[in-house]
């Protein structure tokens, strides 16, 4: 599953920032966008749960520090790219590196356009680890698990839009002037993935009918309106309307996996998901400062640039086999 998301955000982010999408691009970009954070979190979640939360001993903290550690430096990666590269085009004037910036890169003050993904996996790793009892006792308890999920829809049905969410309270809950992933809106998309890790969770007729009904609202808002559910803050719209489609390629790739079908072309982007991202955000960032071509041809672009990525991982892994 997280191979499909990897791909269809690094086709997505070319379009976007080589080309002007429209008609079934743009449309292409929009389902992407829809999908793409709230998948990685579940997946996030269901990988969670068997690597970190199974396991009863202090020990794992340290795992889920160096996965912490490791996600802050691709950030890290990340914003000082797309600062470099992304500046001008806009906000129109290059970046200044001066100490002064260095520290709002530093304390995400500031956070760079296309980076923002990457500080909220690093922010809900870091809630698991300052809080795992907690997190142990949310999975074993479904009566904490909802109130804790009843939280997290009421700031999102009731956080006021025109409330400037103080720093650093703002990384956590979303600002009206921010682009930024809020943990806490879609911390029950995290919660569902430990969820159908522990209890193996499969194919079922009220599950399936709940995220069609998620996704139907987010048709329903876009045919009334004539307009796409906002984003950043994200409204309850946005939020539950990648939920059907998400389920679909949940049940699509367990049935991959129940008949033993493996694609074997895309394991490594899964279990690289990271490598895959940075290196097609310098790759995408580098050729957007003079590179605008058609959706067509950016769409190209992107698939030659999972290709590259790709034949490159499988070098360094033919090498040490080697060695």
């Amino acid at each position: 599953m997280k191979s499909f998301l990897v791909i269809g955000m690094i086709l997505a982010h070319s379009i976007q920032l080589l080309s002007q999408p429209k008609g079934m691009f743009w449309l292409f970009s929009v389902g992407v966008n829809l999908i793409t954070f709230s998948g990685f979190f579940f997946c996030f979640g269901y990988v969670f749960y068997g690597a970190y939360l199974v396991n009863k001993s202090e020990a794992v903290r340290k795992k889920i520090a160096k996965t912490a550690l490791k996600t802050l430096v691709g950030y890290y990666l990340s914003a000082i790219a797309s600062l470099l590269f992304l500046s001008e085009h806009f906000s129109g004037y290059p970046y200044v590196f001066s100490w002064a910036n260095l520290l709002k890169l530093v304390f995400f003050i500031e956070i760079p356009f296309y980076s923002e993904f990457l500080l909220a996996f690093f922010l809900i790793t870091v809630l698991v680890l300052l809080f795992l009892p907690f997190f142990r006792k949310l999975v074993d308890s479904i009566t904490l698990a909802v109130i804790t999920v009843c939280i997290c829809v009421a700031i999102l049905l009731f956080l006021p839009r025109t409330l400037a969410v103080p720093y650093p309270l703002d990384l956590f809950i979303g600002d009206r002037d921010r682009i930024i992933f809020p943990v806490v809106q879609y911390l029950p998309a995290f919660l569902i993935g430990l969820y159908f890790a522990k209890y193996r969770i499969d194919f079922q007729w009220f599950i399936f009918l709940l995220s069609v009904l998620g996704s139907g609202m987010f048709v329903i808002y876009y045919v009334t309106n004539h307009e796409i559910p906002l984003r950043f803050l994200p409204s309850i719209y946005w939020i539950v309307g990648s939920s059907g489609i998400l389920y679909v390629y949940f049940l699509a790739t367990n049935w991959l996996e129940k008949k033993s079908i493996v694609i074997t072309s895309l394991l490594p982007i899964g279990m690289n998901t990271l490598f895959y991202l940075l290196v097609s955000n310098f790759i995408l960032f580098a050729l957007s400062i003079n590179l605008k071509t058609t959706p067509v041809l950016a769409l190209c672009i992107g698939i030659g640039i999972i290709s590259t990525i790709g034949f490159l991982i499988n070098l360094v892994q033919k090498y040490r086999f080697v060695t």
